[in-house]
């Protein structure tokens, strides 16, 4: 249906952070990879989930599902360990496994980002600016 009055749209200035329901019980601890479960909360990442980001605070759940938010960074540059890393991997896919593991490989992990920047041979700099865009590379 077409508007027919002018409407005040909520705008969200800040663009990193975000707040979620979280799952029963979870245990989130700040800097953790997060994943949306197929209830539509969220806990520490899980391979193959939706990655949704990573947490800005730490959070434990209560025996009721989105009782408790956490606010998560879905947007930004961040230092990552990665085993083996090396500086030809910018420009390379990254994934999880869980809440603390990043990797390159794809099959049956989660998408997290591009690498954007190489520190050492165990950190890079990925980049989740599309958190929710997708599940898995192209």
């Amino acid at each position: 249906m077409a508007l027919s009055a002018a409407l005040d749209r909520p705008h969200y200035i800040d663009q990193e952070l975000r707040e979620f329901p979280v799952v029963a019980s979870a245990v989130i601890h700040k800097g953790a990879a997060l994943s949306v479960r197929s209830s539509g909360y969220v806990g520490p990442l899980a391979a193959a989930e939706q990655f949704a980001g990573l947490a800005y605070e730490s959070v434990t759940g209560t025996g009721t599902n989105g009782e408790k938010k956490v606010r998560a960074y879905v947007l930004g540059d961040f230092e990552v360990p990665l085993a083996s890393a090396a500086v030809t991997d910018l420009g390379d896919d990254l994934f999880a496994s869980d809440d603390a593991t990043f990797i390159k490989t794809s099959s049956g992990n989660s998408y997290t980002g591009k690498i954007i920047g190489f520190v050492s041979s165990t950190t890079v700099i990925v980049r989740i600016n599309d958190a929710f865009g997708r599940t898995a590379a192209p």
